[in-house]
């Protein structure tokens, strides 16, 4: 009896685990795009609504004030009142959300 048992050959995929996996695969590549996009999408309407006088953080950890914005950059004013010319990609909103909420 254990004879039989031990030649028969293990259950294979075949071709039903095989698409089976590849949707899973595209599925999960799908979510990965559409979040990325998302959190894309969230962070270019956050960087556009900032205006002067905002409190924020950049991506170096620095807390400041809006003092003033153009179109691709920002003033920030920080506690000691040294302001510093940067660009509007170095304001994490993340980590500004973190401190200010």
């Amino acid at each position: 009896m254990n004879f039989l048992l031990l030649n028969t050959a293990p259950p294979s995929g075949g071709p039903d685990m095989l698409l089976i996996m590849m949707i899973a695969f595209i599925a999960i590549i799908g979510y990965q795009v559409y979040s990325g996009k998302k959190r894309n999408k969230e962070t270019v309407n956050f960087l556009d609504a900032l205006n002067k006088g905002a409190n924020v953080v950049t991506n170096t950890h620095i807390h400041g004030k809006v003092a003033k914005v153009d179109t691709d950059t920002l003033i920030l004013e920080i506690e000691s009142g040294a302001r510093f010319k940067i660009n509007k990609s170095g304001i994490s909103k993340e980590l500004t959300e973190q401190a200010y909420k």
